[in-house]
């Protein structure tokens, strides 16, 4: 089974707008997709979910409203990226390690969903 998540205004239907999207597209990040994922506002979370997990305590396997998204981007931000991606080989994360782009793109995409009032939708 996998994990897809969705940068989303709704946790029921993915919702974006246009505004939305173009941030995501300037942001120029690069997460790893999955057959429905991979569009710049969404990414194969199965990827990145025990690093996630495991740095904030906040579960991505299940829907999130746009209040637990700010508190997940702070969590994330109180890491480097750098510490971030060491932080990912001392726990020995499942689909790690993850270097230190991959972790600032990680951050900036839940900053992009922080600043926009955006959710997050997990598909499974």
């Amino acid at each position: 089974m996998g994990l897809d998540n969705y940068a989303s205004r709704s946790l029921d239907e993915v919702e974006i707008t246009p505004d939305d999207a173009r941030a995501f597209e300037e942001a120029d990040l690069h997460l790893c997709g999955g057959i429905f994922s991979g569009a710049e506002s969404s990414f194969r979370g199965k990827m990145y979910w025990d690093l996630i997990f495991q740095a904030t305590g906040i579960n991505i396997g299940e829907d999130l409203t746009p209040q637990e998204v700010r508190e997940l981007s702070a969590l994330l931000d109180v890491f480097t990226p750098d510490e971030l991606a060491a932080f990912s080989v001392e726990r020995d994360v499942v689909k790690g390690p993850h270097d230190a782009v991959v972790c600032a793109d990680l951050q900036h995409f839940f900053r992009i969903c922080a600043r926009r009032g955006l959710g997050l939708i997990a598909w499974s």
